[in-house]
């Protein structure tokens, strides 16, 4: 299904990208600390940023699981996936890229704006499924919608659409500290020992 020219694309939210980038860094020096306690590091290498570097190239387990479950899901989640808006139809990422949804204007039945500028929400006409998602520039998106007919409400703040961006970063960050403690105790080098 060809949905036209690409008109909008909408990212994370600045303050959510803020907080992934930060959780990455914070875990990153956590790994490059780590490094100076690793037994085989204090055995072969001098507390060195060149030799920290020798070392996970010539030890690359703890380097690649970094890059595997920090750093590339924070590039993806912070500053790829979003929403894009076309001439006929909205693609919604929902997660991974073969998780991507299309769906046509045609389907659309009406959009709501849920917290000031931020969230919006469309409902289908024919699973009467809600979507919601982030956009940055909420007047170009209802712009877009208004010009497909799409009905629409400018919407008030509701409690429970805002406690969902809440829970994202939570979740960052509970993930960020559950790979740091994974991280501190050694277990991957264990694993691959």
């Amino acid at each position: 299904m060809s949905l036209g020219k690409k008109l909008y694309k909408s990212k994370a939210m600045v303050s959510v990208q803020f907080v992934i980038d930060f959780i990455a860094c914070i875990l990153f020096l956590n790994l490059y600390f780590q490094t100076f306690k690793d037994p085989l590091f204090i055995k072969h290498f001098t507390p060195q940023f060149n030799d920290v570097l020798d070392f996970h190239l010539m030890y690359p387990q703890n380097l690649i699981v970094y890059l595997m479950a920090v750093l590339t899901p924070a590039i993806y989640y912070g500053h790829i996936r979003g929403v894009v808006l076309y001439e006929k139809g909205i693609v919604i990422n929902r997660g991974l890229p073969f998780f991507n949804m299309a769906i046509p204007y045609s389907m659309i039945e009406k959009y709501e704006v849920i917290y000031k500028k931020y969230f919006i929400s469309i409902k289908r006409k024919d699973t009467q499924d809600e979507y919601m998602f982030t956009v940055r520039n909420i007047d170009r998106a209802v712009a877009i919608f208004d010009q497909q007919g799409i009905k629409g409400d400018l919407g008030h703040a509701s409690a429970g659409h805002i406690n969902s961006h809440k829970k994202l970063i939570f979740i960052f960050f509970v993930l960020g500290v559950l790979i740091s403690l994974v991280q501190y105790s050694g277990f991957v080098g264990e694993i691959f020992r």
